[in-house]
């Protein structure tokens, strides 16, 4: 059964290995990475960046909205969170925007479906 997956911050070290090993796995049909800025795409078709300020006031409405898009298609959809792992990930885990982060990816998708890596 295919399935899609909702990453955000999938640019680092660690979310860049999540990203290249769903890209690699045939049952996920999509992957698509939230981003506070563009970068170079080399996973393959099946992946696609969105990028939103986790800072502004719409950010946990568009989170929401694109996960609602996400999951409107069918498949089951996962998400998971790269934000603040890795090197220098006490310093983001301090950040209130990482906080935002988690909250509002627990609120689009529901805590049980929320992955934080």
């Amino acid at each position: 059964m295919a399935f899609r997956v909702l990453i955000i911050g999938g640019t680092g070290q660690v979310g860049a290995a999540v990203v290249r090993a769903l890209a690699a796995e045939p049952s996920c049909a999509e992957v698509v990475m939230v981003n506070r800025r563009a970068i170079s795409l080399t996973a393959g078709p099946r992946v696609r960046q969105v990028i939103l300020d986790t800072t502004a006031a719409q950010f946990p409405a568009e989170v929401t909205k694109l996960a609602q898009s996400m999951v409107a298609q069918g498949d089951p959809v996962y998400a998971a969170s790269c934000v603040g792992v890795g090197k220098g990930s006490m310093i983001m885990r301090a950040s209130s925007s990482s906080e935002r982060v988690y909250e509002t990816a627990d609120a689009s998708f529901g805590s049980s479906a929320s992955i934080w890596l």
